[in-house]
């Protein structure tokens, strides 16, 4: 992970993220790097690796990570609302926001902030935009 810190390899991103998909160890050491890899998310400009580190962020389903503090943190939601905006974001980053919105809401203190932001209005405008698209539905 610290060689994609530096280099922001897109192909480096996907090999860890596949990486990331497989429950045991292996993914345990991912969860310590959840904090720089959201700060990376905020960053970076290529859409190809924000692809990347938002399906690495979405592989993160283990409970004791707290998404409510990140989403705080790295002002997440307002991120999260840029790329769900209609026309703003490629059908896969959108698909990636969506997954990952999906695995924030392990933590419980994510609901409030997900309702209070309006993002669950968000998604259920996306979901009837997108309801002829089988990967994002």
């Amino acid at each position: 992970l610290s060689r994609l810190f530096q280099t922001k390899d897109p192909l480096l991103a996907k090999m860890l993220r596949n990486l990331s998909q497989h429950d045991g160890p292996v993914k345990m050491r991912f969860a310590e790097y959840v904090s720089d890899l959201a700060a990376l998310t905020r960053k970076t400009e290529n859409p190809d690796l924000l692809v990347e580190l938002l399906g690495l962020l979405a592989n993160m389903t283990m409970t004791d990570i707290p998404f409510s503090q990140i989403l705080v943190d790295y002002d997440m939601v307002a991120f999260l609302h840029k790329h769900l905006a209609q026309g703003a974001s490629e059908d896969d980053i959108i698909l990636e926001v969506v997954i990952f919105i999906g695995t924030c809401v392990l933590d419980p203190k994510c609901a409030p902030i997900f309702a209070d932001n309006h993002l669950v209005q968000v998604l259920y405008d996306l979901m009837a935009d997108k309801q002829e698209d089988d990967e994002i539905v």
